[in-house]
């Protein structure tokens, strides 16, 4: 049985921009994958013309780009100070005398904690995106020439 704590394999890291309709879930590598989602979305039967899917849209498509979200010093900190505290609750609860205080986290084990939780993050992959603004727009016009479609189909 192996041990989750020991996994040393590496992961891809995922592209930072991903590309989508507004309110969509699914995000894509690019705006021409958005626009093919879009279609495949709006076909109904297998082999359908182009322009029969295509009136089933309304164009001009807007296509939003998306940045993963960065996590800031302030919740890194927030972080650390929070597994700093379970950690310190659980060593007490093993390991501290009775009758003693409970542990207080001390500077340099708050310093640690970020270094870890910094350490954590250069490995760990951000999923959530939030919108930089950006704003791709497709017409009719473009998706035909995108996918190779001609006007008169």
């Amino acid at each position: 049985m192996s041990n989750p704590m020991c996994v040393t394999e590496l992961v891809e890291d995922p592209p930072d921009l991903l590309y989508g309709l507004e309110g969509q879930e699914t995000l894509d590598l690019d705006p021409e994958g958005v626009i093919d989602r879009m279609l495949d979305d709006a076909c109904y039967a297998p082999g359908e013309p182009f322009d029969k899917i295509a009136e089933r849209i309304s164009w001009p498509v807007k296509v939003y780009e998306y940045r993963r979200m960065r996590i800031n010093m302030a919740e890194r900190a927030n972080l650390a100070g929070g597994m700093l505290c379970e950690l310190l609750y659980r060593l007490d609860e093993n390991y501290r005398d009775p009758d003693g205080n409970e542990t207080k986290p001390m500077p340099e084990m708050q310093v640690a904690a970020i270094a870890f939780v910094n350490a954590v993050l250069k490995l760990y992959h951000v999923w959530t995106c939030e919108p930089t603004g950006k704003v791709e727009e497709f017409t009719l016009e473009q998706a035909r020439a995108l996918f190779g479609e001609d006007d008169n189909a």
